[in-house]
């Protein structure tokens, strides 16, 4: 019987219907079972009625005002031995009977979560509400506002307080901060402060202590080099720490399977090279996931840097070769390795600022587009390095310094550097990084139920076969006019991919505050850029402009190919988006690895049996010279999967992100 009609029958009315009398005998009946079961009562002990004052005495022993059982108490007229609801107390273990003195348990050193215990922010947010208007009310007073900036307060203040320091700032939320009259209180000297003022600044003290961070008293601050790396520059990104510059470095340094083609420099004429490319890079998926799964994740995330400077190394080597093809294959050992190395590009997205807290999603989106405009920078300089070593075997570039051993002066410092960058993330990174994997019950099959991800699946496969095999023709004509010179492109560059960016950037992130959905449902939105972009470049549509001069005519077909490749990246950081807003990071490591591997054997395919496969063939016709491409079924075939892939984004994003309103 539930407890509220037990608890009723005990205390009875002053009129009971039958019903409820034999109602309550039957439930008294119980109770006496249930003695029965611990032990017999003793004789002089009353008999249970309803209604009597035996009864009432029993009850006023059985239940005290706390919900507690009363224990034996020798009373005239009560129960002298222990009831059954006695050994239920007893036999309750509180989490302190189980530790004891014992401090090696791992759940005793799990950092804390914000929960306010302090009541700090409660009382800061106190404060603020003695100014509460119908204006502010849905500004920085709204609740969920307020709860945003009070947890990014204490996890930087938790960041302090891990980096050994006894002090830490006072709980500030906005203007307003813990303490005497909107302002944090100082301790002074005792004969000179009242007792009102010396209880609050010893207030203040508790509040301001780093011991309130930690469980334990056994937290060991880092040193030396950990502590550097968890470190933070104030000006420059006071969020970011110093080891989320490196791991984004490997983010930026790191291209994917549809643009690794640069690398290797090919611009369709060569597949067994884009084959051997293609598959190292799918092997290099494989290999760094098995290594995030097996072993802690600081080996995964320094090893990649360990082959870039090996990459570079031999590049600076090729011009020690004797011979044209040795040269060749020393340059390709070090694509090779470059191409290995950056199959990792996904787990430094998925990973980074992993050991931090409180980080609202409009700061991730602010990272994740600062990486990626930076990012862009890199493949262009990347494909003229490409670019550079594919000419390298051609007799017109034999004078270059890409065939001088004056290359291995310039590499061997890149190369070291990028070497120190592994050591330094080896033994820099947080205790996070160090730990060893555990095991998630039903991971993968998890990843699968996930409509999304299948989508994104379909998308990366789509992409990489129709659009894989140009994208050295796409890149080729970025720096292919014999008109406009090269510096006038390296302008339009940084204004594209710095200026236009940062704009994009700070639009971006002050809407994203508000609404969570802006950027993946804005990116999404954009339709397909990257195929309006090889449609511009590949089909030779481009090329001319009869507008002006032929120096402006350049210049305004390259503005129109780098604002489409804006638009390409702002729609790839969104979709990122989407996946970090739907899955858990080791959820969307695993996702992005497949869907390196997946986007491995598309290119190959692609090279293989795709109608652009060694040119633009039907795919991007020429349609300024003649619409008769329109009647090609390759053209709307591929245009028709670049168009539904937003559709699906929009669908699944909407019924699948855990950031609802």
């Amino acid at each position: 019987m539930p407890f509220r009609r037990r608890l009723s029958s005990l205390f009875p009315m002053s009129r009971r219907s039958p019903f409820q009398h034999s109602e309550a005998g039957a439930d008294i009946s119980e109770l006496e079972e249930s003695r029965d079961e611990v032990g017999s009562l003793p004789p002089s002990s009353p008999t249970f009625r309803p209604g009597t004052a035996g009864s009432m005495s029993a009850a006023h022993a059985l239940f005290t005002p706390g919900f507690g059982f009363a224990e034996e108490q020798n009373l005239p007229g009560e129960l002298t031995r222990p009831t059954l609801a006695h050994y239920r107390r007893s036999s309750t273990l509180s989490v302190d009977e189980v530790v004891g003195e014992k401090t090696d348990y791992s759940l005793q050193k799990v950092d804390q979560s914000f929960t306010d215990s302090q009541l700090d922010y409660y009382r800061i947010y106190e404060t603020m509400l003695g100014s509460l208007t119908a204006k502010n009310s849905e500004g920085k007073l709204c609740i969920e506002t307020f709860l945003h900036s009070a947890e990014k307060n204490w996890y930087r203040r938790f960041g302090e307080a891990k980096l050994g320091r006894t002090v830490v700032s006072p709980p500030e939320v906005g203007s307003k901060k813990f303490g005497a009259k909107g302002v944090s209180v100082t301790v002074r000297e005792a004969s000179s402060i009242s007792e009102s003022e010396r209880t609050a600044s010893v207030g203040a003290m508790s509040h301001t202590s780093a011991e309130q961070f930690f469980t334990t008293a056994n937290y060991k601050a880092p040193t030396g080099i950990s502590k550097l790396m968890m470190s933070k520059i104030p000006y420059l990104a006071p969020d970011w720490p110093l080891y989320a510059y490196l791991m984004a470095f490997g983010q930026i340094v790191a291209v994917n399977s549809h643009q690794i083609t640069i690398i290797t420099g090919a611009q369709g004429e060569n597949a067994n090279k884009l084959y051997t490319i293609a598959s190292i890079y799918l092997a290099g998926s494989l290999f760094w996931w098995l290594m995030i799964r097996r072993l802690a994740s600081k080996w995964a995330l320094s090893l990649p840097f360990v082959l870039y400077g090996l990459a570079f190394f031999f590049v600076g080597l090729a011009p020690f070769g004797t011979t044209l093809d040795s040269r060749g294959w020393i340059q390709n050992v070090g694509a090779g390795l470059y191409s290995f190395a950056s199959a990792s590009g996904s787990l430094y997205f998925a990973l980074n600022f992993a050991s931090e807290g409180g980080v609202p999603i409009q700061t991730m989106i602010f990272r994740a587009t600062a990486v990626q405009g930076v990012q862009q920078l890199w493949v262009a300089a990347l494909w003229a390095w490409g670019s550079a070593m594919s000419a390298n075997h051609t007799s017109q570039f034999t004078n270059t310094i890409m065939n001088s051993k004056v290359l291995l002066a310039i590499m061997a410092p890149i190369a070291l550097l990028f070497v120190s960058v592994g050591v330094i993330l080896l033994f820099g990174l947080p205790e996070y990084y160090h730990n060893s994997p555990g095991k998630a019950p039903s991971f993968y099959t998890s990843v699968w139920k996930r409509k999304i991800v299948l989508w994104f699946f379909v998308a990366i496969i789509a992409q990489n076969y129709w659009l894989s095999a140009p994208t050295g023709r796409n890149w080729q004509y970025l720096f292919s006019s014999t008109q406009a010179p090269v510096w006038s492109i390296v302008l339009l560059l940084l204004l594209f991919f710095i200026v236009i960016w940062c704009v994009a950037l700070y639009t971006l992130s002050r809407f994203s505050g508000h609404h969570s959905w802006f950027l993946p449902i804005f990116g999404a939105g954009l339709g397909a850029p990257r195929w309006c972009q090889m449609l511009w470049s590949t089909s030779g549509m481009g090329l001319y402009l009869p507008w002006g001069s032929t120096v402006g005519s350049a210049i305004a077909g390259r503005s129109l190919w780098l604002w489409l490749g804006t638009l390409d990246a702002l729609s790839g950081v969104g979709i990122g988006t989407m996946l970090l807003q739907t899955l858990t990071r080791h959820h969307v490591a695993v996702t992005l690895t497949a869907a390196q591997v997946l986007g491995s054997i598309a290119t190959i395919a692609a090279r293989a049996s795709s109608p652009d496969a060694t040119g633009p063939g039907a795919v991007f016709p020429n349609l300024a010279v003649s619409l008769a491409g329109l009647g090609a079924w390759e053209f709307w075939v591929a245009l028709l999967f670049q168009l539904v892939l937003p559709i699906g984004f929009l669908m699944f994003f909407r019924n699948e992100q855990l950031f609802k309103p």
